[in-house]
């Protein structure tokens, strides 16, 4: 990870933070770690040691708020003005929405968010919105959802981030992909869906990430499909050479409606199912028209 000016060496120690959050000393940069039942004002508690700290010593490398039974909650300017690189939040399990506005102070700073056994979800209410906060983040690079509340990805919900290049969701319960969820992001790498149940639908231009700006493939990872919930144009207008694969336990046959479309659109596409039937005659069409498809398959 990248330090951007985080505090060097010891952690402040004329300038005390307020419970339940404490200083992390990690030698050559500074943690806050605020973890705890106690009552907690996020806001309150860092904006006031904002107002305590220099101007040179408000950035610091991670936040992280754990196991935090009051905290309902993250509103605007939940920061306090301080700049952090990576949030965790984590068995957070009474957070159940961000505000918009929350990582007002750190959009430019923060390049890392995880979000680990927190019930917060996709659902917009006024300027309550999840991805839209996290679409404020113009410096993010990873994103890691794990066992959240998120049942389905919106249109647009991670849109323009630049510098975003890597994206896990981990045993949460999405159900849809809606069009453009994943849309004009030139840095993205690999996407990865490792969740505990299959996505019960998938809709068309899901994945237009638009023109790369590295030589990299982009790849698209879905650990466990067993039934064809893509619509046939799902995998339209990526806009790069890309990857898919299909974990174990997934489709027996690659339909030919969803992806021959994906396949045509560019010569560098490429397709692995890990469970294929190669004997299924509704794979025939990949080896008469894609042999090389079909040896990567392990068909041939």
């Amino acid at each position: 990870m990248t330090l951007i000016n985080s505090i060097v060496g010891n952690c402040p120690t004329n300038v005390p933070i307020g419970p339940p959050c404490t200083y992390v000393d990690q030698s050559t940069y500074c943690d806050i770690r605020c973890a705890g039942n106690q009552p907690f004002d996020i806001k309150a508690t860092f904006s006031d040691l904002n107002r305590k700290l220099g101007a040179d010593k408000r950035v610091f490398r991670q936040l992280d708020l754990s196991q935090l039974d009051s905290l309902t909650e993250l509103p605007a300017n939940a920061l306090g003005g301080l700049q952090f690189e990576y949030i965790q939040l984590y068995y957070t399990r009474s957070l159940t929405r961000i505000h918009v506005n929350a990582f007002n102070g750190s959009v430019a700073t923060i390049n890392r968010v995880d979000i680990h056994h927190v019930p917060v979800t996709e659902h917009v209410a006024g300027d309550w919105n999840l991805f839209g906060a996290i679409s404020t983040l113009k410096g993010l690079k990873t994103l890691y959802f794990r066992r959240t509340g998120v049942n389905n990805l919106p249109s647009m919900g991670l849109h323009g981030l630049k510098n975003l290049y890597e994206v896990w969701f981990d045993g949460n319960p999405i159900k849809s992909i809606l069009p453009n969820a994943f849309n004009n992001l030139p840095s993205m790498l690999y996407l990865q869906f490792t969740d505990s149940s299959p996505i019960d639908n998938v809709a068309d231009h899901a994945f237009t990430v638009g023109r790369k700006s590295t030589p990299y493939e982009f790849k698209i990872d879905f650990q466990t499909q067993p039934h064809t919930t893509f619509n046939n144009r799902s995998f339209e207008s990526i806009g790069c050479p890309t990857t898919i694969t299909l974990g174990t336990q997934s489709t027996k046959y690659l339909d030919r409606n969803v992806f021959e479309v994906f396949l045509s659109e560019n010569a560098m596409n490429k397709v692995f199912d890990e469970s294929i039937d190669c004997a299924d005659s509704r794979n025939q069409w990949i080896k008469a028209k894609y042999p090389l498809i079909w040896r990567g398959l392990r068909c041939g």
